[in-house]
């Protein structure tokens, strides 16, 4: 019963701020970045946990909006390479913008940090008693 959770930061224009999750996109689809498309999409294999991967990326973005009060930036699907290949649900997790000044204010707090981390694990407990039922 493991999952993958991988832990980023954004970057972008100094007025993005909120938090995006990214679960695996399926074999035959788009990815949501369009700017970073590749010819990939059409031979990309994705993986056998679509489901899990999409339920995993719900419940912990909405844990994490929940703790936080950040923005929604939403769920998304797309192939970053850390998700690639892995044999068990997984996403990416953007949660927040450095280049935001007051966004990166926050992000730098302790107490701001430690919410992040509750949602994370708070999401991953409802994800568990999801498939449980």
């Amino acid at each position: 019963n493991c999952v993958f959770v991988s832990v980023h930061f954004n970057h972008g224009s100094s007025s993005a701020q909120g938090i995006e999750t990214y679960a695996l996109a399926p074999q035959g689809t788009t990815r949501s970045r369009k700017e970073e498309s590749t010819n990939d999409d059409a031979r990309f294999q994705g993986n056998s946990r679509d489901s899990e991967n999409i339920a995993l990326a719900t419940a912990i973005h909405a844990s994490l909006l929940h703790q936080t009060g950040a923005p929604d930036r939403g769920i998304m699907r797309d192939r970053w390479f850390v998700l690639k290949g892995i044999e068990r649900p997984g996403v990416l997790l953007e949660c927040g913008f450095v280049s935001n000044p007051t966004e990166c204010g926050r992000i730098n707090q302790v107490a701001y940090r430690d919410k992040l981390a509750m949602g994370i694990v708070s999401g991953i407990m409802n994800y568990r008693k999801a498939l449980s039922r």
